[in-house]
């Protein structure tokens, strides 16, 4: 089955707020993954939160979520922790051409923008191919890419904040994985950012 649903990447670097603010309808633990300068929240905040429970096998490293929205999307959440604090939200949805597309309508509408993709063995780094091509053309480049191929083909996508896109150095990013059997977006705060 061919991806109609891709949206162009045009969408995706031309629209949307310059920086990221948490809206009402995403998840509310995801607060300190999209908010530039917010502190990482401790163990105390997520004990507090609705929703959330200690699933790890050590007390106090992973909390997780019974199914919840994340705007329209039904999703379980992982959150780990590092040094007591939240370093890592994984939102996990089982695959379907709607769930593969909702995700990433969520992320863009969390102020993310898609930075490089690989599917199967083969890979555009976007933010490189910008700095040699016009838009336009990046942006058709990209869409036949993704148009390539089944829609459950293997598949990783990179996002960075609007407000970080160009920047030498990302504070956060998210990865967004699919294999035809689950979707996975998974939010990264902190020093360690190597995820290419």
């Amino acid at each position: 089955m061919k991806n109609s649903l891709v949206p162009c990447l045009l969408c995706y670097l031309c629209s949307g707020p310059l920086f990221a603010y948490p809206n009402p309808q995403s998840l509310p633990w995801l607060a300190p993954m999209l908010i530039e300068d917010a502190s990482h929240w401790p163990i105390e905040t997520l004990n507090e939160m609705q929703g959330l429970f200690d699933c790890g096998e050590l007390q106090g490293k992973q909390y997780c979520s019974a199914p919840v929205n994340y705007y329209k999307t039904e999703v379980e959440s992982t959150l780990w922790l590092k040094s007591g604090l939240v370093d890592v939200v994984e939102v996990l949805s089982p695959f379907s051409a709607l769930s593969y597309s909702e995700l990433q309508l969520n992320l863009r509408k969390d102020g993310f923008v898609l930075a490089w993709i690989k599917i199967g063995e083969k890979s555009i780094d976007i933010i490189d191919e910008l700095k040699h091509k016009a838009l336009y053309k990046v942006d058709r480049e990209v869409v036949m890419f993704m148009n390539k191929g089944a829609i459950d083909t293997p598949r990783q996508l990179i996002w960075y904040p609007k407000a970080e896109y160009y920047a030498t150095q990302q504070s956060r990013y998210v990865e967004f994985l699919s294999d035809g059997k689950i979707v996975t977006v998974r939010f990264v705060r902190g020093d360690d950012l190597a995820h290419r």
